[in-house]
């Protein structure tokens, strides 16, 4: 008796591989229901009166609906595929296009089209990718994998699933994570190769857990307990199944349900439990009676008919195992009619109908034959697909590091190049702040000496010519002495104003070239107060100034004694020359444990807030004229400030406009005197 499943030789290849991408999954018959719920959303959709045919929602609904009759029915995929694209590009939907295409693409893989249903698809997933439309991309490429399997070419199958488990972790997509997780794991499975598809379906275990999807959950059990049958592990596919079924009872789904019905009777009889199991496929029978699920009915069948064959109640084995093989046949169920003419087999034997026993016998044995021919060839097809697979991605990771290694290294030289440039940048920029630097010094240093030649030119020059004139009248007799005698005292304040002021630019010429040296001792103040009052009493007498010294005769400072007179002249000769007739010049010394603070106020014109700020930054000055159109050079004050900086003391100035001027010297006190070493301090100091 020879089987008609082999008329065509293609035709086994295709159906094995539907079988195994949609079949062995036990999601087919759960398909109906989700073509079902699509139409009622299409329906819903259609009776809304503000209902628009270019809504996006309602475009979805078709290419999605289109997809899933793509497996079941050519002409209704093509139909509402095609309108789906008609309205997509209407409003140039670029999500609905492509998924449109994808059901289209499909289609033509279903009907034996492959190269041309690759090359939509393919067009289908590269669109996908660039408008970031995931879901159709990962679609697209379980559909490549699926009709590479369906062609045979099983390297590119298992890769385009492994792309997919990969691409769908990158996308955080949990559904086609499991989905092509669960692709693999029954792929395997059904090649008998259980820890391969174990290690699968522990992977979806892993991600329905993470997402608390009990159905999923359920879903994935009963298929490891469906494997567990098949290896004959009692414990492990009892566990599974009874923690699926109880889900499947409590939310009422009857596919499901059955599904693990039938693996319940399996393992009933592998426990001999006979009447058990028959209860199980009956139960199953009736759950399925309106449901489309032909393999499960022709499951039920082959579980009756083995059951009621081990009780020996032949006839009720002969009708469903016959069922059985015309439900198989129908359907291109090759290992149900196999399961069910070796039963027919037996049966025949038993009652020695010898020659239908035969026939049955060489139908099932031939059909086994090319199954197994073809799951053999299929399986080493797998493992080689895995081996080429698990090599390029080694190959890749290599590359990969590779090109790490090669951009680490290029990192690395560029930061070096980047330090290199920052450093050179730096000296750069050093080197021209540097010059900056130089050349306001010089500007600095021109203009030093610009300010000594005016005041040796001017405040120097113009004294001495007058004493020169002076003498050569005198020489010559032009002037009498009595003339001479009432000349002398305005020519001693030009003379003594003249030494003062050489004095001053002379110590400021050595502080520039050799520094400030300091030789620091113990000073009694008042005395020193009370000498540089008494070099004043002319100036004092002529604008009728008194003085008031609140100074204790016991206060001492310590600090260079020359420069204590020098700070204290021009600090004394400014105060003579900023004070109008009449007024006063006031000493205080206030001592403390570690300071003295010597204060000397005026009541004289005061000074500006630039003009303080000048002085205590060290910022050139330029004299004012005093009271009675005294000239001064500018530089004392700034010889005071840099002295008292050389000494450890400080300057501060308070001042009003026409109420005066206080100069606030703070100086270290005895119990301090360690603190100020003899030093050579060469300081630049700006005028």
């Amino acid at each position: 008796m020879k089987s008609h499943y082999f008329s065509k030789p293609g035709k086994l290849k295709i159906a094995l591989s539907v079988f195994i991408f949609f079949c062995a999954f036990k999601f087919s018959f759960s398909q109906q229901l989700l073509i079902d719920s699509l139409l009622q959303r299409k329906h819903h959709l259609e009776s809304n009166e503000n209902f628009v045919k270019t809504d996006t929602n309602y475009i979805k609904t078709l290419y999605v609906l289109a997809k899933k009759y793509a497996q079941l029915n050519k002409d209704s995929t093509n139909s509402i595929a095609t309108e789906a694209l008609r309205l997509s590009k209407a409003i140039k939907y670029e999500k609905g296009i492509a998924g449109s295409k994808l059901a289209l693409g499909l289609s033509k893989i279903f009907e034996g089209k492959f190269q041309l249903g690759f090359k939509e698809i393919e067009e289908v997933k590269n669109t996908a990718e660039k408008i970031n439309a995931d879901t159709i991309y990962l679609n697209s490429l379980n559909a490549i994998g699926m009709g590479h399997f369906m062609n045979a070419d099983y390297a590119k199958s298992y890769k385009y699933s492994q792309i997919g488990i990969k691409k769908s972790k990158e996308l955080n997509n949990h559904e086609m994570s499991v989905r092509f997780n669960m692709n693999l794991a029954t792929s395997f499975a059904i090649l008998d190769d259980p820890q391969q598809a174990l290690s699968y379906y522990k992977e979806c275990l892993n991600l329905l857990k993470t997402k608390n999807d009990e159905l999923g959950l359920a879903q994935v059990k009963s298929n490891m307990g469906y494997l567990f049958v098949k290896t004959k592990e009692v414990d492990k596919a009892k566990k599974h199944l009874e923690e699926s079924i109880k889900f499947f009872k409590e939310n009422i789904n009857k596919p499901w349900q059955a599904f693990v019905q039938i693996n319940l009777g399996e393992l009933s009889i592998l426990e001999k439990k006979y009447d058990s199991a028959i209860v199980f496929f009956n139960d199953s029978k009736k759950l399925l009676r309106n449901v489309y699920d032909p393999q499960r009915k022709a499951e039920a069948c082959l579980g009756l008919a083995e059951v009621y064959l081990l009780k020996n109640e032949l006839y009720k084995s002969k009708e469903n195992a016959i069922n059985a093989d015309s439900i198989s046949k129908s359907i291109n169920f090759y290992e149900g009619s196999i399961r069910a003419k070796k039963l027919l087999y037996q049966l025949f034997k038993i009652e020695n109908q010898t020659e239908k026993a035969v026939a049955y016998l060489e139908a099932s044995q031939h059909l086994s034959d090319s199954i197994a021919y073809a799951e053999n060839k299929t399986k080493l097809l797998m493992l080689e697909a895995q081996t080429n697979f698990e090599q390029e991605q080694s190959r890749i990771e290599a590359e990969n590091k590779k090109k790490l290694e090669r951009q680490k290294a290029i990192t690395y030289i560029a930061i070096i190049l980047l330090i290199s440039t920052g450093i050179i940048l730096f000296l750069i920029r050093k080197n021209i702040i540097t010059q900056k630097k130089a050349n306001k010094e010089l500007i600095e240093i021109n203009q030093i000496k610009d300010k000594i030649f005016s005041i040796v030119g001017h405040d120097l020059k113009a004294p001495i010519n007058t004493m020169q004139e002076l003498l050569e009248l005198y020489k010559n007799e032009a002037i009498t002495p009595q003339q001479i005698a009432e000349i002398t005292p305005r020519l001693k304040n030009n003379v003594d104003h003249s030494a003062f002021t050489l004095n001053n630019l002379l110590f400021w010429a050595q502080t520039q070239m050799n520094g400030i040296k300091v030789v620091p001792e113990r000073i009694n103040l008042k005395n020193v107060v009370n000498n540089i009052c008494e070099l004043y009493q002319e100036q004092l007498k002529k604008k009728n100034i008194s003085i008031e010294c609140n100074i204790s005769q016991q206060t001492t400072v310590f600090i260079d004694k020359e420069h204590l007179n020098i700070i204290l002249r021009n600090v004394v000769s400014n105060a003579i020359k900023y004070s109008h007739l009449n007024q006063k010049i006031t000493f205080n010394a206030i001592e403390d444990i570690k300071t003295i603070k010597i204060s000397i106020c005026d009541e004289g014109i005061g000074m500006t807030k630039g003009l303080i700020n000048n002085v205590l930054t060290g910022k050139s000055i330029t004299s004012i004229p005093g009271t009675q159109n005294e000239k001064g050079t500018g530089l004392g004050l700034n010889i005071c400030k840099d002295l008292l900086v050389a000494n450890k003391g400080s300057l501060t100035i308070q001042s009003q406009s026409n109420q005066g001027t206080c100069f606030h010297i703070t100086l270290p006190s005895k119990q301090n005197i360690d603190e100020i070493p003899n030093f050579n301090d060469k300081t630049h100091n700006k005028l």
